[in-house]
């Protein structure tokens, strides 16, 4: 048996807005959507999210619109590898 887990990458909360908002981008929110329905499979996980908020995060966890600081990264992945 495997474990399958698939693993979100929070965007900058600035950033999410503008895609969450954005007709061209929709698909982005889409996609997370149709990764979620995999929850209910066995063996596959879904850690993360592309919504920071899910992920505790907000703008000052950002050094810029795609990458978190050091300490922001340490707390993302704690997070992550407690929930696997």
């Amino acid at each position: 048996k495997k474990k399958i887990i698939l693993y979100l990458t929070p965007y900058h909360p600035e950033v999410y807005r503008y895609l969450k908002n954005n007709d061209k981008y929709k698909m982005v929110i889409e996609t997370e959507k149709l990764i979620n329905e995999f929850k209910n499979y066995p063996n596959v996980k879904i850690v993360g999210s592309f919504n920071p908020k899910f992920c505790g995060l907000n703008e000052n966890d950002f050094m810029d619109a795609m990458h978190l600081k050091n300490n922001s990264s340490d707390k993302f992945w704690n997070n992550i590898l407690s929930a696997i």
